[in-house]
Protein backbone atom coordinates (compact mmCIF):
# COMPACT_ATOMS: atom_id res chain seq x y z
CA UNK A 1 0.00 0.00 0.00
CA UNK A 2 1.22 3.50 -0.80
CA UNK A 3 1.81 5.77 2.19
CA UNK A 4 0.62 9.13 0.89
CA UNK A 5 1.82 10.87 4.06
CA UNK A 6 5.43 10.16 3.11
CA UNK A 7 5.01 11.50 -0.42
CA UNK A 8 6.13 15.03 -1.21
CA UNK A 9 4.21 17.11 -3.72
CA UNK A 10 4.81 20.59 -4.99
CA UNK A 11 1.94 23.03 -5.03
CA UNK A 12 1.84 22.83 -8.84
CA UNK A 13 1.52 19.01 -8.78
CA UNK A 14 -1.36 19.20 -6.32
CA UNK A 15 -3.03 21.94 -8.33
CA UNK A 16 -2.65 19.99 -11.59
CA UNK A 17 -4.04 16.81 -10.01
CA UNK A 18 -7.00 18.71 -8.57
CA UNK A 19 -7.71 20.46 -11.88
CA UNK A 20 -7.62 17.12 -13.72
CA UNK A 21 -10.04 15.59 -11.20
CA UNK A 22 -12.46 18.48 -11.62
CA UNK A 23 -12.27 18.37 -15.43
CA UNK A 24 -12.72 14.58 -15.38
CA UNK A 25 -15.85 14.95 -13.25
CA UNK A 26 -17.20 17.66 -15.56
CA UNK A 27 -16.56 15.49 -18.61
CA UNK A 28 -18.24 12.53 -16.90
CA UNK A 29 -21.28 14.65 -16.04
CA UNK A 30 -21.57 15.77 -19.66
CA UNK A 31 -21.17 12.19 -20.91
CA UNK A 32 -23.75 10.93 -18.42
CA UNK A 33 -26.22 13.56 -19.60
CA UNK A 34 -25.69 12.48 -23.20
CA UNK A 35 -25.96 8.79 -22.41
CA UNK A 36 -29.19 9.23 -20.46
CA UNK A 37 -30.66 11.55 -23.10
CA UNK A 38 -30.05 8.85 -25.69
CA UNK A 39 -31.81 6.18 -23.66
CA UNK A 40 -28.78 4.39 -22.21
CA UNK A 41 -30.10 3.34 -18.82
CA UNK A 42 -28.43 0.35 -17.23
CA UNK A 43 -26.30 -0.47 -14.21
CA UNK A 44 -23.06 0.51 -15.99
CA UNK A 45 -24.10 3.95 -17.21
CA UNK A 46 -21.97 5.81 -14.62
CA UNK A 47 -18.96 3.60 -15.33
CA UNK A 48 -19.37 4.26 -19.05
CA UNK A 49 -19.59 8.02 -18.39
CA UNK A 50 -16.19 7.95 -16.64
CA UNK A 51 -14.71 5.80 -19.40
CA UNK A 52 -15.78 8.45 -21.88
CA UNK A 53 -14.39 11.19 -19.62
CA UNK A 54 -11.03 9.39 -19.51
CA UNK A 55 -11.06 9.18 -23.30
CA UNK A 56 -11.74 12.91 -23.49
CA UNK A 57 -8.78 13.62 -21.19
CA UNK A 58 -6.54 11.48 -23.39
CA UNK A 59 -7.73 13.33 -26.48
CA UNK A 60 -6.80 16.62 -24.82
CA UNK A 61 -3.26 15.32 -24.15
CA UNK A 62 -2.84 14.28 -27.77
CA UNK A 63 -3.92 17.69 -29.04
CA UNK A 64 -1.28 19.59 -27.01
Amino acid sequence: MIDINSMKFTGKEVEDAWDTKIVRDQFAAAALTGLLANGWVDSRVCIRAYELADAMLEARKEKK
